[in-house]
């Protein structure tokens, strides 16, 4: 495990819009990865906001949920529409109900939560009241989540690397602490210990083989773009590229998207993309030139 400060857990987010046509082929794995992604780092997410608030309820601490008021913003909007193309992936009625269920109550107890997460005194007879049945929704959210990690588990070791069924094995046990109101991760400052998980990449990654360019200041260098997600890219390139170069990745279409070298090797590079693409423009091929 390792330890991080306060309000240090982000969630990628996906980008959908209603208007975005369903994948099709090796997409379909891609979108199937994606949606797993994003349900393990809600997991995680529901996972340490229920254990703080079981640390913060039980104890008389000298802190509050303060710091952690930004892990409250939620949309599961994209989600929602996501779940759309889940007859496409052939996910079970179970596991889309499921999933849908749980991140319908993520959305409503986030923002129920937000008025306490705000509260800097919770030292009163009543902040206190509220906090602890508080801690017994998210004890019973942490529950909803586990059964959806079970659900979908058959899925994910059938179609993605272990890392990932893997990573559901450890938030299940990570969230069962939580439902089981324990909080020996939490230390007296109202930090958090988290799991180390096997897969940490928080974007699936489309595989692909396509020539673009990459204009580099006033040079054009042709390089093969080896993967896309939505929030950067891998690359050949024989230029000396450096970390932290900030770069502007044109597509066959012509479209671009600026970009910063994230790392690099002897003639492969990762791209971090200032600004994410739609969900639709990476599985949908239309700046692949696929």
């Amino acid at each position: 495990m390792h330890s991080i400060a306060t309000g240090a857990i982000e969630r990628h987010g996906l980008i959908l819009r209603e208007t975005d046509a369903a994948p099709d082929g090796a997409s379909t794995l891609f979108m199937f990865e994606t949606i797993v992604t994003d349900v393990q780092w809600s997991a995680l997410n529901i996972g340490s906001l229920t254990i703080l608030v079981n640390a913060c309820s039980a104890t008389t601490a000298d802190w509050t949920m303060w710091p952690w008021r930004h892990a409250l913003t939620f949309d599961a909007r994209s989600m929602k529409l996501a779940l759309r193309y889940s007859s496409d992936m052939g996910l079970s009625p179970a596991a889309i109900a499921q999933t849908d269920f749980v991140y319908r109550r993520l959305e409503d107890l986030s923002a129920r939560s937000i008025p306490l997460f705000r509260c800097l005194d919770l030292s009163g007879p009543g902040a206190r009241r509220a906090l602890a049945e508080l801690a017994s929704e998210w004890r019973t959210l942490s529950g909803d989540t586990i059964s959806m990690l079970r659900i979908l588990e058959p899925f994910v070791r059938q179609r993605l690397i272990r890392h990932y069924a893997h990573n559901c094995q450890i938030l299940q046990q990570f969230l069962d602490e939580g439902f089981k109101s324990k909080s020996d991760r939490v230390n007296i400052w109202g930090e958090i210990e988290l799991p180390i998980l096997a897969q940490k990449r928080r974007q699936a990654r489309l595989p692909t083989k396509t020539s673009c360019k990459l204009r580099v200041g006033a040079q054009i260098v042709p390089v093969t773009l080896v993967d896309l997600s939505q929030s950067g890219a891998g690359i050949t390139c024989r230029m000396a590229l450096q970390v932290g170069q900030e770069v502007k990745l044109e597509f066959a279409d012509g479209k671009s998207v600026d970009a910063r070298v994230a790392w690099r090797t002897e003639e492969r590079c990762g791209l971090a993309f200032d600004k994410q693409l739609s969900l639709a423009a990476v599985v949908g091929g239309e700046i692949r030139g696929a």
